[in-house]
């Protein structure tokens, strides 16, 4: 800890889930504590996305790869993929399933007073769901849609794409997130 005066190490834990570090009961600072990190060699850090252990795969806007020029990430309370006017554009998740199955999608996002009725297409290996969005309020506002199931058969590497349809009309959504429950 930054603040330590004694500089004594913190314990850590390495294994295959990554790294562990205890932290002290008694922080120095309760509202910002500082924990310097020395790393010998090159620092590799694993971005993967990965089944949680319950089962859940939650794919948020942070995380996700944005395919055309007009779709961008809008940080702070708004946490989402924001300005999509253009339908030919995409976004894209890529992650880790460890216990296939089925499971049901449901789509987090905004959608403002007058903007709804948008059709979009979810991908899924072979799977494709077809949505269509509701009025979240405004564009700071989201909402949770269940917007079909899927099933991943195998365990690997999987990934999910939103893809708007031009027809009827394309009026845009703030994509929050994309949450893959598994149906018990």
């Amino acid at each position: 800890m930054l603040a330590d005066k004694s500089k004594q190490p913190l314990a850590a834990k390495h294994d295959e889930s990554g790294l562990s570090i205890r932290l002290p009961d008694e922080l120095p600072d309760e509202a910002v504590s500082i924990i310097v990190v020395e790393i010998d060699g090159e620092c590799v850090v694993d971005t993967t996305i990965r089944q949680q252990a319950d089962g859940t795969v939650v794919l948020r806007a942070v995380e996700a790869d944005i395919h055309g020029a007009s779709p961008r990430y809008e940080s702070g309370a708004k946490d989402q993929i924001g300005y999509w006017q253009d339908p030919a554009d995409s976004i894209s998740w890529t992650f880790e399933v460890t216990r296939p199955g089925r499971f049901d999608v449901e789509l987090r996002y905004s959608c403002a007073a007058g903007a709804g009725g948008s059709r979009f297409v979810v991908s899924l290996g072979q799977k494709e769901i077809v949505g269509q969005t509701k009025e979240s309020g405004a564009w700071d506002v989201h909402r949770t849609d269940k917007i079909g199931r899927v099933e991943l058969d195998d365990a690997g590497s999987y990934t999910l794409t939103i893809q708007p349809k031009a027809e009827p009309g394309w009026k845009s959504m703030g994509t929050n997130k994309v949450i893959l429950k598994p149906v018990k």
